[in-house]
């Protein structure tokens, strides 16, 4: 019986959810009901919002009540309930994945070290337990530590769900330590010169270990690449391709469009070798749902290689066509066959497989699971770098070229200020968003560069060489 009110699931819909992937002792699993089904059972308003059962299959019912009410924006960290929504943003599929699975980790340590999570409290049990064993790899599933980002966000949502709980009266009062720090308003939209603001920072939170923002060479780019269509296939080294060449997000490749790059090529916008095309699907900004699976957000204007577009256009026309018979053919009956049929596919990138939309997930798996592999960390978030930095010194080298070249070297207004011109007039309007702090170490890594050497026989060697901070993730 569901503690909430809740009345059961259908079963089929228990049965064709998804769950996340845990590690061996995982108690813990977070589904995503079929948004059919529950709207089928009278439960619309919430049908595409997951919920948690633990390892005997019950409902976990505070839990998924937070997800519920995460989803619906009927609580917000900071505000409570009842409180004025500052914003009109609902919670995207992404970010509800991102509470659950995050909520999932948090009852599985908490259940494992025999702490109710009714009871415990924040310097003692989530900085001193649950946090300190994640930073020292005891709270891992590969036996190492965490990186900061990944532990900051679960701690962070771990709060949040302990705050829902005290304001809810589901635990004992619950409280944060916050300290406060000034730091820059900026970001790469920001034109008021050097503002700065005070914010409330979480106590104990973990500092992010520098890293370098390294970049494959051309070499070891191409046998990567290769790697990926040997042992991935086609359809997944096309989407590595289009990340590589364009920058764009993941997300944003998995749900590249049928008609995207428009079909008829009579109508494709080409200037100079470039094909102009308007993404939205899978941006980064406000989204709302298309369907169960695809979220349409802020409009933008990328640039796509003539040549890559036409491999796009000739995928369309040649393989997909053959993946989706195949999918269509795969049903079980002859009434689901025709249900796929009426459904369609909107979708441009299908698994050689099944013939089913390629997830993000099995994007990130063909990325970075592959034999020749540059390094470590390589990740298509990494990709979006390597498009920035590549287009910075392809401008820089033109720009160089029209000045006589930079054998005598180059200053450093000179430096900045060229590159200042290009981030903001063609790598930002492309990526979508670049932050203050991205900006900067697109900078710094440009100015070693030049630092360096010649910039055209430096290149290989200073991308293996460069360090910088690490970024945010997407």
């Amino acid at each position: 019986m569901y503690v909430d009110g809740w009345a059961p699931l259908p079963k089929q819909s228990i049965m064709t959810t998804h769950t996340t992937s845990p590690s061996p002792e995982s108690t813990y699993h977070l589904f995503w009901p079929d948004e059919k089904d529950m709207r089928r059972s009278g439960y619309a308003s919430v049908a595409h919002v997951p919920c948690i059962f633990d390892g005997a299959w019950s409902y976990v019912g505070a839990a998924s009540r937070y997800l519920r009410e995460r989803a619906l924006l009927e609580w917000s960290p900071g505000r409570g309930r009842g409180a004025a929504v500052i914003s009109n943003r609902f919670p995207t599929k992404k970010s509800l994945t991102v509470y659950g699975e995050a909520l999932c980790n948090f009852l599985e340590w908490a259940g494992a070290r025999g702490f109710d999570w009714r009871s415990v409290n924040y310097r003692d049990h989530i900085v001193g337990g649950y946090q300190a064993e994640m930073v020292n790899g005891y709270w891992s599933a590969a036996g190492k530590p965490l990186s900061p980002a990944t532990i900051n966000l679960r701690v962070k949502e771990v709060c949040n769900f302990l705050q829902w709980a005290s304001d809810n009266a589901l635990r004992v009062s619950f409280e944060v330590l916050y300290a406060y720090k000034s730091m820059s308003a900026n970001n790469a939209k920001s034109t008021y010169g050097h503002r700065r603001i005070e914010v409330a920072v979480r106590a104990g939170a973990v500092r992010k270990n520098p890293k370098s923002l390294r970049m494959p060479t051309d070499d070891e780019l191409k046998r990567w690449h290769k790697s990926v269509l040997i042992e991935k296939g086609t359809v997944k080294a096309l989407m590595c391709e289009l990340i590589i060449q364009t920058g764009i997000r993941r997300e944003e490749a998995v749900q590249w469009r049928v008609d995207t790059l428009p079909i008829n090529r009579s109508d494709w916008i080409v200037q100079g070798g470039i094909a102009q095309v308007e993404i939205c699907f899978g941006t980064k900004g406000q989204k709302y749902r298309v369907n169960e699976w695809d979220e349409k957000g802020p409009s933008r204007i990328i640039c796509v290689p003539l040549r890559l577009a036409l491999a796009l256009n000739d995928y369309l026309v040649t393989k997909w066509p053959q993946l989706r018979r195949k999918y269509v053919q795969s049903a079980p009956s002859d009434v689901e066959k025709r249900s796929r049929i009426r459904a369609g596919e909107s979708r441009l990138f299908l698994s050689e497989y099944s013939g089913e939309p390629i997830s993000s997930q099995a994007l990130y798996q063909a990325w970075v699971g592959v034999t020749h592999l540059p390094f470590d960390g390589w990740s298509p978030h990494g990709g979006r770098h390597y498009w920035a930095c590549k287009t910075l010194l392809i401008e820089m080298n033109r720009r160089s070229d029209q000045r006589g070249g930079i054998q005598g070297g180059a200053s450093l207004d000179w430096i900045t200020g060229c590159a200042m011109d290009t981030l903001m007039m063609i790598i930002k309007p492309q990526l979508g968003h670049i932050s203050s702090e991205t900006s900067e170490l697109y900078l710094v890594w440009l100015q070693r560069i030049f630092s360096l050497t010649v910039m055209q026989e430096a290149y290989a060697v200073a991308l293996d060489e460069l360090a910088c901070s690490e970024v945010n993730c997407e």
